[in-house]
């Protein structure tokens, strides 16, 4: 796999990415699989070198062959519904549902894990076949092996289990407020701080405090802790806060969480040099060199993401799935990547990607989705503020007394009385809660503006690839490159230009 650089157990890490924005340029990176199974995806496993997922659902558990190809039931000899986590080890399979684990040899013959009876999830080691981690009901741990079935539940251990990752005889566990980790596979354990404590301090210490099971603090800390994932050198933390790294030697990261809309992460995927977090609707790559977040995946369609998994395929090339509520979507991790960057005409001058590029034409033409969503937010926000109307009124009173008897009479005038009052009148429109008259004008300039940007993107996507093909020929004919063409380019980059308000030419250049 190509990347940018890495990051190790001694490491930094780096990953680059492209920036995907609208729905119509997700299209053509991301098979999806949307049909063949029933009920709601639960969990999602991948086998790791082969092209092949299961899938599990409410309704029992499917198998595909290929990414964005057709699901097949898999039929067992028990009710499999639902499937709430999957585990592969070898040629078996292990599935928990119900509260019960059970194991498929080649997916021929199913057996029921005997004493095992409360089941959590199960996680199982790529990188070593034949033992099993299981969960079991809410505070204990065991290891499925070659001799049997033990506990490894750490000594001190309180706290809900949440989630349970292996990788490389890493054991990864995530109760109540705390992270545990043991490096050989359960024979010892070390426990990572509670991220609320993490979240203070930036860091990650080892200790044995260990708050009192049912306390307000572990119930709070239970929910700062979404997801965990390792590969057995690296493991990340998703919390409120954002992503934390434990590297192998236990020195802890706190990741930037700049682009990354920390309060809503809900997933988190890392193998080797690839780092990526999701929330309900969207999944961010981490890039080391500016320490910032950006949107790779962005389908309102997936009915709430329901877990992201990184794993190799048969061509070795890393993917990445998308679980939705309903739908799976896969892409190549090298195709989240900028591996089209190129230094044209052996100028020394990079060339963005051709997402990249869109992210330019879209924000120099202001014609981004956001701009669509802060206008309806907007119109919401109408119906709620009161319309004011202020008033003021004088008067001025003549003040006369008039005195009269049998012989005589007179008339006194007295000082004028003026006077001033003010009011101040707030009205609402309730109705403006349900039908607001701003929602049809924005209606029309919405489709009058994807209409635009997709006019923008469709030009500067065909002006790009002109130019590529262009600066190939160029390359591949050295120096003796005709001046037309020469000039042809010129020209492109100048439309491109002009669609990005200069960003094109100065992409690289640090302006």
């Amino acid at each position: 796999m190509s990347t940018a650089g890495k990051f190790s157990a001694t490491g930094c890490i780096t990953v680059v990415f492209l920036y995907l924005f609208t729905v119509s340029s997700f299209s053509d990176n991301w098979d999806s699989i949307s049909g063949g199974f029933h009920g709601r995806i639960n969990v999602i496993e991948p086998e790791t070198g082969t092209n092949t997922l299961y899938i599990g659902t409410d309704h029992g558990l499917y198998k595909s062959d290929h990414p964005g190809g057709n699901l097949n039931r898999v039929d067992v000899s028990f009710d499999a519904a639902p499937v709430e986590d999957i585990a592969l080890s070898g040629d078996d399979i292990y599935i928990a549902t119900k509260g019960s684990l059970y194991i498929g040899r080649k997916l021929l013959k199913w057996e029921r894990v005997r004493g095992l009876k409360y089941v959590k999830g199960v996680a199982s080691d790529p990188q070593d076949e034949g033992r099993v981690v299981v969960a079991h009901d809410e505070r204990r741990i065991f290891l499925i092996g070659s001799n049997g079935v033990r506990e490894i539940t750490p000594e001190v251990f309180r706290g809900r289990i949440g989630k349970v990752k292996c990788g490389r005889g890493a054991v990864v566990v995530s109760a109540g407020s705390d992270v545990w980790r043991s490096l050989d596979m359960g024979s010892t354990w070390k426990k990572l701080a509670g991220t609320d404590r993490l979240a203070d301090t930036d860091t990650l210490y080892e200790t044995d405090e260990v708050p009192e099971a049912g306390s307000e603090e572990e119930l709070s800390a239970l929910l700062r802790v979404r997801d965990i994932d390792t590969d057995g050198v690296v493991t990340a933390v998703a919390t409120r806060e954002g992503i934390h790294l434990v590297r192998g030697d236990g020195q802890p990261a706190f990741i930037d969480t700049e682009g990354l809309p920390s309060e809503d992460v809900e997933h988190v995927a890392v193998r080797g040099d690839v780092l990526f977090a999701a929330t309900d609707t969207r999944v961010f790559s981490y890039d080391e060199g500016t320490s910032s977040w950006h949107t790779v995946f962005d389908k309102a369609a997936t009915g709430g993401i329901r877990g992201i998994v990184i794993v190799r395929d048969s061509g070795g090339s890393g993917r990445l799935h998308v679980a939705g509520r309903y739908k799976v979507f896969s892409s190549e991790i090298i195709s989240l990547l900028p591996g089209d960057i190129e230094k044209p005409l052996n100028s020394g001058d990079v060339c963005p990607s051709i997402q990249e590029v869109h992210r330019m034409a879209i924000e120099y033409a202001e014609v981004s989705p956001e701009k669509i969503k802060s206008w309806r937010r907007g119109a919401r926000w109408k119906a709620l503020m009161p319309k004011l109307s202020v008033g003021i009124s004088q008067s001025i009173d003549d003040n006369i007394e008039i005195y009269k008897n049998s012989s005589t009479w007179y008339v006194v005038d007295g000082p004028e009385e003026t006077g001033t009052d003010w009011d101040v009148d707030l009205t609402w429109d309730l109705s403006d809660l349900v039908w607001n008259s701003e929602q049809t004008s924005i209606d029309v300039r919405s489709k009058l503006m994807v209409q635009l940007r997709d006019e923008i993107l469709e030009e500067v996507t065909r002006l790009y690839y002109e130019r590529k093909r262009l600066v190939e020929e160029a390359e591949e004919a050295g120096k003796e490159v005709p001046a037309k063409k020469r000039i042809r380019i010129e020209e492109i980059t100048a439309y491109i230009d002009a669609y990005t308000g200069g960003g094109f030419s100065s992409y690289g250049k640090g302006s």
